[in-house]
């Protein structure tokens, strides 16, 4: 089986000069599902550069590249073509300037996303303008506006993106949205209640006669199961089948779409209760929820079980859960308790930008705030690195978002403090902070959110700290806000203490910053050389476009396997061997730029003492579930967002920022209307 990569994506003449973002990660979860349900598959990959999602997705494409049986192949243009006799297809390609053809049962097109459709339609009546590929444009860097004041727009409508940033952006936009219609926590009274993303579903309306039926239905989600597979599912529908108290039993490609899907086996009674197997409780209950209601049950009669590891849990497992389950009590998996009103006032964790963009949307819902900064400073360096050309240029937008957080009533700025310890109470938590004079001060809240700042690695590699030629991009960055400067050969190496045995995970914020910088260069000495030394370039969405540019401005790109070496320490000379022609390349450059990507923060072990949180292999903050609930930490009333678990590039950071503020907001108000 072959699959191809970008089949109308970082294509200039399909009108699609972006990256889809969400292809390959798509491509490695099929393959990935292909080979473990069919053992004698042989696969290969023909791509550009694969482009994972986030660090789990790093780990799944590192498994497949060490499979025997699943090649990746980098090429330029693959042509396809019938074998009218066999009825196989071809494929020819160019690889390490040699034309080759390989022969596939099936080929697999990852055909990218456009906008959507009726998008200028939309655009029309709405008054706001889209792009020729009907994605919606905003007005910023970072921004949920769209071109017209009051109209936001979010998810893949304003471009493409992951599930867990679309679902961010959506959080986001909705306290936008809030906000811009005049809704805060002290009008809430005045303007009747404000549904904050958690809404009571037992209100709902489902056909007469529901909850009082006969029998239990059961759903099973495949999605969920994906990594079962037909013949372990067909088990699950036996065993549940099996159960005394069941009538019905259902398997859907996705529970959560609704019943569409689902192919009922018999008219007859509405049931008196529903179990969804194979979803998350908390992610998926409200569209559960509505779920139940099409089959004509009562809302607040439905039970979520888990499907937790497929290593761990099998079949006749969750069959024995889901009996546990209907045996149960009346309170349902999924279903929260309303405890007491909580505290209205917010704790955030860390001064860099997303925490001031959190502080500062949870203020502008009339919410008091203590934001909680272990350094001296708002802001950080990767926050600036990545920040410059943001409105008014280098560290602008920085020093100006620092400046609106010191200025907020509502927010009060504890710099060169720290969390000691954490207690939870019915109405949120009691925290301990210490200052740098070792001062105590114990502080209620309602909520709390963890943005984690992360910090550049410091490589010891390259005679980087004893050459002053060889600086790091942070170090880079400031030189090049210096005028006059002439720099003559530049040469860049990614990843350097990224996707490495230390640290498997991509940083996210390395090859577009390398980008910018490269064309930076070409413009203050147009007389200089820069290469960019690469093992695959990630710029997701329409960070594709400084790509284009920078082919343009004459910067040279070299894709390696194996990571650079220093030869010769003495003239600073680098030895890489190009993947294209499997050809050795010697360069000299007077700059030698290290991506030294992103570390997990020493605080984030304290943090996760203090909270009772769990941290991973590579040190960063769990979620349950990155998708669906992207912002959601383990504990009731506590949000992630930042660097604190997942290196993400600002933009995202920044919408995730706006989700752990909804989030939290949502909660308080939630509280306060019960």
């Amino acid at each position: 089986i072959g699959f191809i990569q970008c089949v109308g994506s970082r294509d200039i003449y399909a009108g699609a000069p972006f990256c889809s973002t969400v292809c390959c990660q798509a491509m490695i979860r099929q393959v990935r599902e292909l080979c473990a349900k069919i053992s004698s598959a042989e696969v290969v990959v023909f791509h550009r550069d694969i482009r994972p999602l986030g660090r789990e997705g790093e780990r799944s494409l590192a498994l497949l590249e060490s499979d025997p049986r699943v090649r990746f192949i980098p090429v330029d243009s693959v042509e396809v073509c019938e074998d009218g006799a066999s009825g196989h297809v071809d494929v020819r390609y160019k690889h390490r300037e040699r034309e080759e053809t390989d022969r596939f049962d099936l080929v697999v097109l990852s055909t990218g996303v456009r906008g959507p459709r009726g998008a200028a339609e939309l655009a029309r009546r709405s008054g706001i303008k889209v792009t020729r590929q009907g994605f919606a444009v905003r007005d910023g860097d970072a921004s949920l506006c769209s071109s017209r004041e009051g109209v936001f727009a979010v998810g893949s409508f304003a471009g493409p993106m992951g599930i867990g940033i679309a679902v961010s952006e959506g959080i986001g936009g909705a306290l936008a949205a809030a906000r811009a219609a005049g809704l805060t926590a002290t009008g809430i009274e005045a303007g009747g209640p404000v549904d904050g993303g958690e809404r009571s579903v037992e209100s709902e309306s489902a056909p007469a006669g529901s909850g009082g039926g006969e029998g239990i239905e059961v759903l099973i989600c495949r999605q969920g199961l994906e990594r079962y597979s037909r013949k372990e599912i067909d088990d699950l529908a036996d065993r549940c089948g099996a159960l005394p108290a069941v009538s019905r039993v259902m398997v859907s490609a996705a529970a959560c779409i609704g019943t569409e899907r689902c192919e009922p086996e018999q008219q007859g009674a509405v049931p008196s209760r529903l179990v969804v197997v194979g979803c998350r409780p908390r992610s998926h209950y409200l569209l559960l929820s509505h779920v139940a209601c099409d089959l004509g049950i009562d809302p607040t009669r439905l039970s979520i079980v888990s499907s937790g590891d497929r290593e761990e849990r099998g079949p006749a497992d969750l069959a024995d859960e889901v009996e546990q389950v209907i045996k149960g009590t009346d309170r349902e998996a999924g279903a929260e308790e309303q405890g007491a009103e909580r505290t209205p006032r917010v704790l955030v964790i860390g001064g860099g930008a997303a925490g001031c963009v959190a502080s500062l949307e949870v203020a502008s819902f009339g919410f008091e705030v203590d934001l909680v900064e272990s350094g001296e400073n708002l802001g950080t360096d990767l926050d600036r690195l990545q920040a410059v050309g943001w409105e008014n240029g280098d560290g602008d937008w920085i020093a100006g978002l620092a400046a609106r957080v010191e200025s907020e009533v509502l927010i009060h700025v504890h710099l060169s403090s720290r969390i000691a310890s954490c207690d939870r109470r019915d109405s949120g938590f009691t925290s301990t902070l210490i200052d740098g004079q070792g001062r105590e001060t114990v502080l209620e809240h309602g909520a709390i959110i963890v943005s984690g700042k992360g910090q550049e690695y410091r490589p010891a590699l390259y005679r980087y700290g004893e050459d002053p030629l060889v600086a790091t991009q942070v170090e880079f960055s400031r030189r090049l806000s210096q005028i006059g400067q002439t720099f003559g050969t530049v040469v860049m190496i990614q990843c350097v203490g990224s996707r490495c045995g230390e640290r498997p995970y991509c940083s996210s914020i390395c090859c577009d910053v390398a980008l910018r910088d490269a064309l930076r260069v070409r413009t203050l000495d147009p007389e200089g050389k820069v290469y960019i030394l690469h093992q695959g370039l990630r710029t997701y969405g329409f960070g594709e476009e400084q790509l284009y540019q920078a082919e343009e401005a004459g910067v040279e790109f070299v894709r390696f396997a194996g990571m650079p070496t220093l030869v010769d320490s003495e003239r600073l000379t680098i030895e890489v061997r190009d993947t294209g022609t499997d050809e050795p390349i010697r360069l000299e450059p007077d700059v030698l730029v290290l991506a030294a990507g992103v570390a997990s923060a020493a605080e984030n072990r304290e943090l996760a003492a203090a909270f009772g949180l769990d941290l991973d292999d590579d040190g960063f903050l769990t979620v349950p579930d990155p998708g669906l609930s992207p912002v959601d930490l383990p504990v009731k009333g506590m949000f992630v967002c930042g660097l604190a678990h997942e290196p993400l590039p600002l933009t995202h950071q920044i919408a995730e920022a706006r989700a752990a503020s909804g989030r939290a907001c949502s909660l308080l108000l939630a509280s306060k209307r019960a």
